[in-house]
């Protein structure tokens, strides 16, 4: 799961995750900006705001791709 968000912050690149909150499964856009063995910090498009989630609770994490002209 690390490397996809090391992978999005070399290529400048969204990511949509899926994580655990409480009981909860949720999906968020986010542009992660660094991450560590434990954490990621990132921009969540939906809150508007920067956040750190942790890594140990996100299900699944995938690259969004763009369209470069």
């Amino acid at each position: 799961m690390k490397k996809t968000f090391e992978v999005a912050i070399e290529n400048d690149a969204k990511v949509k995750m899926i994580y655990l909150k409480g009981s909860e499964v949720i999906e968020r856009i986010i542009k992660p900006y660094k991450v560590t063995d434990d954490l990621v910090w990132c921009f969540d498009y939906f809150r508007k705001q920067k956040r750190t989630y942790r890594l140990e609770n996100v299900l699944g994490a995938q690259i969004i791709r763009t369209k470069e002209d």
